[in-house]
């Protein structure tokens, strides 16, 4: 099992039936699929598993996979993304190009850890959030991990040095155990989460937070 932190999101509408769709953009490792050792070793050296096999032969694979990533969508107008790796942006063309996957403009994010197959693709977030947006882009996530964040993207939470062309981001952060709400921006509706954290592995046995619905 994987350190990280688990999330229960429940939504409320009260008078309007809501539709959601959930869209799996990532499902591999963190170093993604396929592996770059099983091509880059020597001549000599060359072991390429069957999967990597596969997906050198085959660009339309559904053996090439980004890191995990989802998009949360409701009647098609809000859109929440978890967790923003180093194949996000990846990972969204090729569902839009592949899967129909049909996106303007993302409305909040939620991190699950620190680690860089969460958080690395933070940057390009200015495509789906762009600066010229006036209200910054929501984004919960625990202190744990906006001090990563912090670390590695300066320019995107120090509002002090804003940069034009980049996402503005709006911090929020959550505690394993307290629910907090994401508000949709559509009449009387919630994105209601309870954050549970859960065990996410070496090196260094960060807590992360899982979600469930």
């Amino acid at each position: 099992l994987r350190p990280g932190t688990f999330f229960i999101f429940f939504s409320q509408r009260k008078k309007e039936m809501t539709t959601s769709q959930f869209t799996i953009l990532g499902a591999g490792a963190s170093n993604g699929t396929p592996w770059l050792k099983c091509f880059l070793s020597p001549p000599e050296q060359h072991q390429c598993c069957p999967t990597c096999t596969e997906c050198h032969s085959n660009p339309h694979s559904r053996n090439w996979r980004g890191n995990p990533c989802a998009l949360l969508s409701f009647n098609h107008e809000f859109n929440v993304l978890i967790d923003c790796g180093k194949t996000f942006r990846e990972s969204l063309l090729r569902c839009a190009s592949e899967g129909g996957l049909r996106l303007s403009q993302v409305h909040a994010v939620v991190l699950t850890h620190p680690h860089a197959d969460a958080i690395m693709g933070l940057d390009d977030l200015r495509d789906v959030y762009p600066a010229r947006v006036e209200k910054p882009l929501p984004i919960y996530l625990t202190e744990e991990t906006y001090t990563r964040v912090a670390e590695v993207f300066p320019y995107l939470v120090n509002r002090g040095n804003a940069i034009s062309f980049v996402a503005s981001l709006e911090i929020i952060i959550i505690k394993p155990w307290i629910p907090f709400e994401i508000a949709a921006g559509m009449s009387n509706m919630c994105l209601c989460v309870l954050p549970i954290p859960v065990y996410h592995g070496p090196p260094d046995l960060k807590t992360s937070i899982s979600m469930a619905f």
